[in-house]
């Protein structure tokens, strides 16, 4: 996806949405990778003291090519076989990475990030 105004305000409910459960202080830097296909990856770097802002890097082809230019300890190897769909989160220390694999507006939505959220908090064991 490279409609930039539809992956700012995701990221802005996103932001909004998981304020409410963070504590005071803590910011939340993301860095936007949108493909030139469906979908996109986020990466949110949450910390004290931390300025919220939010960086757009130049577009990959796909979803698979962009998660390849993340540092990331979750997925090794040849991602060309991979298909991803939905919303698929991977948490590192204070990291999360979000792996939208689609387009369909109710994944980016405010309810959609609403419910990437409450999949976020429910794993990390916070109740809201």
């Amino acid at each position: 996806m490279e409609d930039k105004n539809k992956i700012q305000t995701y990221v802005n409910n996103i932001r909004r949405h998981l304020s409410k459960s963070l504590k005071p202080g803590i910011g939340m830097k993301t860095k936007i990778h949108p493909v030139e296909g469906p979908g996109a990856v986020i990466t949110i770097s949450l910390g004290e003291g931390e300025s919220n802002t939010d960086e757009f890097v130049s577009s990959s082809p796909t979803v698979n090519s962009a998660l390849q230019t993340i540092e990331q300890h979750a997925i090794d190897g040849d991602l060309s076989a991979t298909s991803f769909r939905g919303t698929n989160i991977i948490m590192e220390q204070n990291r999360i990475i979000l792996i939208k694999g689609e387009d369909d507006p109710k994944q980016w939505s405010d309810v959609g990030s609403s419910s990437d959220v409450n999949i976020i908090l429910s794993s990390s064991g916070v109740t809201k």
